[in-house]
């Protein structure tokens, strides 16, 4: 009967519809018009006004913070989400404007590429050494590592070519080294990118370096990972192209006195997706 259809205390797959669009408030209101809604808006919440026991989606059109409150609203492992557009939360309502968000599903994301001294070479132009393989201790890990002195800003090269769910936008990275020698001085470690599209000149100029800096903590083939460094902005940023990257040590920043070389094991990029997947 119609009456048993519309009744809120189950969900029938014929009743799962999409309601009118919410904008976004706090608390947020939950209407009654569907089980599916889109939530429109900039406004961050931390709490809903829902009846008790529904089942329902939000789809958010854009960036607002949801604020995990225990008992209230609760969210997947009690931490706040910044939403995106296209994200998803699945949610049910325990008791009366008290909700648990049951699953998150961030349309976009940050994602990460791991760039080994292996894949790079040194710059024709003040290059580092040569990759040379280092032996710890038999038959235990060997350090592929590339050397980049003191003397001057040696460099080394490697390209990527992104998933095209790239979002072409900044990337942000790490950078894996070891020492040679047993001591806390410090290096700084610089990269920039230029992407280059089907039919332009490879001859292209590198955009703006960001460099990160860190300290040898102690014994010679300790494993040192930067910070995250800050946004790095690509020249000429397109999805669907090869982008070329270069490292160097930047030996005029104050952070970097070390007087030995400092052995680079690899670059870990993060970059930020615009799509699922790459069609």
């Amino acid at each position: 009967a119609a009456a048993d259809f519309a009744r809120e205390d189950h969900v029938h797959p014929q009743t799962f519809i999409k309601g009118g669009d919410i904008a976004s408030a706090s608390p947020l209101v939950i209407d009654t018009d569907g089980r599916y809604f889109v939530v429109t808006g900039t406004t961050g919440f931390s709490a809903m006004t829902v009846a008790a026991n529904r089942f329902f989606v939000l789809e958010f059109a854009g960036a607002l913070t949801m604020t995990h409150g225990a008992g209230t609203l609760d969210l997947p492992q009690g931490q706040n989400i910044t939403t995106a557009a296209g994200d998803v939360a699945i949610c049910m309502s325990t008791a009366q404007n008290v909700v648990q968000v049951l699953n998150y599903a961030p349309f976009t994301g940050k994602n990460t590429i791991w760039v080994p001294a292996e894949a790079m070479r040194p710059a024709a132009t003040n290059g580092c050494s040569a990759l040379q393989n280092v032996e710890t201790t038999a038959l235990r890990p060997d350090m592929n590592v590339l050397d980049f002195a003191t003397g001057a800003d040696d460099h080394a090269q490697f390209s990527v070519a992104f998933p095209k769910n790239w979002n072409a936008g900044t990337v942000t990275f790490r950078a894996f080294w070891t020492s040679t020698a047993t001591d806390t001085d410090g290096v700084a470690i610089g990269l920039q990118g230029v992407s280059v599209a089907d039919n332009v000149t490879i001859d292209a100029v590198y955009g703006t370096a960001v460099v990160v800096t860190d300290d040898a903590q102690g014994a010679a083939e300790e494993c040192y990972i930067t910070a995250e460094s800050s946004a790095v902005t690509i020249s000429n940023a397109a999805d669907d192209a090869i982008t070329f990257f270069q490292v160097f040590r930047d030996v005029s920043d104050a952070n970097d006195d070390m007087t030995e070389d400092m052995r680079l094991l690899g670059i870990q990029l993060f970059y930020n997706t615009s799509a699922r997947d790459d069609t």
